[in-house]
């Protein structure tokens, strides 16, 4: 009669010593079905803000933001409500419009492609165009007077994404007059990450709450828990641009290590680049589940330089998640508010000023799975001295 200690030498023995291998497409789709539990708490907030009047919404990246924003406004068009929801960023404006496209009664759009659509229908000075303030100041202004004395009808209620970026006096102004009862007694929500994805803020946090307080009674909500990350990205994302612990609350939501590689010159970059390239396509990972993304512009990021695979630059919502053969490049700017399942970051050149920590903050927390970040060799001091900072 075999023993119990024969039995498990003998399934050993059959079995073998091996572990599967998971691919990425099967690791990205447990990850996946992760998320969609996590993702189920924001909706506490939604529940919260259907309450009140007016609501101020903070959360840090990948807490949900977004797609709370777009809920709200389907729940208040149901209610045969005209809705305004609009953003900084143009890209994602062009998403979110699609993703509301049905809905009538949602005016959906980037601020400033709204006005700019808005004011083909007026008669103004049409040199103004030119001037560099002319989406800051001088169209807010002239739709503003529109609105005030009713060539321009209000709407019922007007919701607010990447708020950071558009609180300012003269968006105000122009949100108080295209909102029937005014911001002080009509319907909004403004959503925002007041710490590092204000990129384009004048004003810092605390001058954007106590302005958005002069407006009267307003509830208040955070959103803590990251949705979009996995734990190491959240983690990485964190140190790398300064904060002392992470901005928001990481689950267990287990995914790759960020890979960081540094290069020595133009032609080095290039090299490691086209390396992550060929990766991707031996894993067979499609070229749509990924973006590269920059400081700088096309024409001066190390993409212009690759010839061995297409590279497309993204300048439009249609082409953000890039094609099975084309894999896709944005600034980090133009990507804010955007997302993508892998992400490598090029042309890191600075890692201590407040502004590339911004940059590094909006950068690294576009990606949910996988995310590579090229830096210079002349930081790797500077990388060395962040690196202090996880093992104190």
């Amino acid at each position: 009669m075999p023993s119990r200690q024969d039995l498990d030498e003998l399934c050993h023995f059959l079995r073998g010593d091996f572990v599967r291998i998971r691919s990425a497409k099967e690791r990205l789709t447990e990850f996946d079905s992760q998320v969609k539990t996590y993702t189920e708490e924001q909706f506490g907030v939604l529940e919260s803000i259907q309450l009140n009047e007016r609501s101020v919404i903070q959360g840090s990246a990948g807490t949900g933001k977004t797609m709370i924003a777009i809920e709200s406004a389907i729940r208040t068009a149901q209610e045969g409500k005209n809705v305004f929801l609009t953003c900084f960023n143009r890209i994602i404006g062009e998403w979110m419009q699609k993703q509301l496209e049905d809905w009538e009664n949602i005016t959906v759009s980037s601020l400033h492609s709204y006005l700019f659509e808005l004011s083909k229908g007026f008669d103004y000075d049409k040199s103004q165009i030119d001037k560099q303030d002319f989406y800051s100041k001088y169209l807010p202004n002239l739709m503003k007077d529109f609105f005030k004395i009713g060539v321009q009808g209000k709407f019922d209620k007007l919701i607010v994404d990447e708020g950071q970026d558009l609180i300012r006096e003269e968006y105000l102004a122009l949100f108080d007059s295209m909102l029937t009862g005014g911001l002080a007694n009509g319907s909004w929500e403004i959503y925002g990450d007041f710490e590092r994805q204000a990129i384009y803020a004048q004003l810092s946090k605390s001058e954007m709450l106590n302005i958005l307080n002069t407006f009267g009674y307003h509830s208040k909500h955070l959103l803590r828990i990251n949705c979009r990350n996995t734990k190491e990205i959240g983690e990485e994302t964190s140190l790398i641009s300064g904060f002392e612990k992470p901005p928001f609350l990481l689950e267990y939501l287990e995914g790759l290590p960020v890979e960081y590689r540094f290069y020595r010159d133009k032609a080095h970059q290039k090299q490691i680049l086209n390396e992550q390239l060929r990766k991707v396509s031996a894993e067979n990972l499609p070229f749509n589940e990924m973006v590269i993304i920059s400081p700088n512009k096309f024409e001066n990021s190390c993409v212009k330089s690759i010839t061995d695979y297409s590279i497309k630059e993204i300048k439009t919502a249609s082409e953000f998640s890039g094609t099975q053969k084309n894999v896709g490049f944005a600034t980090v700017h133009s990507y804010k508010g955007m997302e993508s399942n892998h992400v490598l970051i090029t042309d890191i050149e600075d890692l201590s000023s407040e502004v590339a920590k911004s940059l590094m903050y909006v950068g690294m927390s576009r990606a949910r799975y996988g995310l590579i970040l090229l830096i210079s060799e002349s930081m790797q001091n500077q990388y060395n001295e962040i690196l202090k900072n996880k093992f104190s």
